[in-house]
């Protein structure tokens, strides 16, 4: 799944990929050349191990090795590729354009013609694990809200076409509250947030989302632009004016509701 795959509540399409990454009950492995073989994996261990020598050919930094390279951070060991409700949002671009995922109903499902074994979040991409769809939800409704993307303007890196680069800022410049079952206002933008999800897949499976990214998410907001009205009021109605935080707070970790802790530098 690449940046231009992802729309307002939906994803057009996702890709398959071939991760050396193994589950086991104390978490996730990277394996190697000779760690494949030893698990079972002669085809991935013979394939790894020529991506080991062409790294070793071509690699501009002696110090990091091809798997330090595809684990940066640990970003790819930390991911679960078989559990989770991921919402997700593109990290660049000028508009926030973000999704549900539910990883367990993608599990086995045909990709290109390959059964996927779990989803990996690319790069490119911001995710937060939520305890339920319902959270899920009200975070996507609150993320793809007009009010949300109206207030990290001003915070937002800017080049020849506007502003660029989304990155953490709908966390840093907006006080989003953890989901509140018992609030009618969240579980209100949960409901729309499942409802515009139904739409735009319906849409995609119909084949209408397809072209440049640009136009294709235009498309879906003009299609689903009563429920974004109705969820930009909600989403007023919960946070009021949007204002920036203190220095102090950026420097900090920001906590999501799942305890998910998202760096600010």
């Amino acid at each position: 799944m690449l940046s231009e795959d992802v729309v307002p509540f939906g994803i057009r399409s996702l890709k398959t990929v071939v991760c050396p990454i193994l589950s086991k009950d104390k978490g996730h492995v990277i394996l190697d050349s000779k760690e494949s073989l030893k698990e079972g994996f002669p085809g991935l261990s013979d394939w790894l191990e020529k991506a080991e020598q062409d790294w070793e050919r071509h690699r501009s930094n002696e110090n990091m090795s091809l798997y330090q390279r595809i684990n940066y951070s640990r970003l790819l060991e930390k991911q679960n590729p078989l559990d989770g409700h991921l919402v997700i949002y593109n990290g660049c671009g000028k508009n926030i354009s973000s999704a549900v995922l539910d990883i367990k109903s993608l599990c086995n499902k045909e990709v290109n013609g390959l059964n996927s074994s779990g989803l990996i979040v690319d790069c490119k991409f911001f995710y937060i694990n939520c305890k339920s769809l319902e959270e899920a939800y009200y975070l996507c409704s609150a993320l793809n809200s007009k009010f949300v993307n109206d207030a990290i303007k001003p915070f937002q890196t800017k080049g020849n076409l506007g502003e660029r680069d989304i990155h953490r800022r709908p966390f840093e410049y907006v006080d989003l509250p953890a989901y509140d079952a018992k609030n009618s206002q969240f579980t209100k933008l949960a409901t729309l947030g499942r409802l515009c999800s139904d739409k735009v897949s319906a849409l995609i499976e119909e084949n209408l989302v397809i072209g440049v990214i640009s136009r294709a998410r235009s498309l879906v907001r003009s299609q689903i632009s009563h429920e974004l009205e109705s969820i930009d009021l909600l989403v007023r109605g919960l946070l009021g004016k949007a204002r920036r935080k203190s220095d102090r707070a950026l420097r900090t970790e920001l906590k999501v509701s799942d305890g998910t802790r998202i760096r600010t530098e």
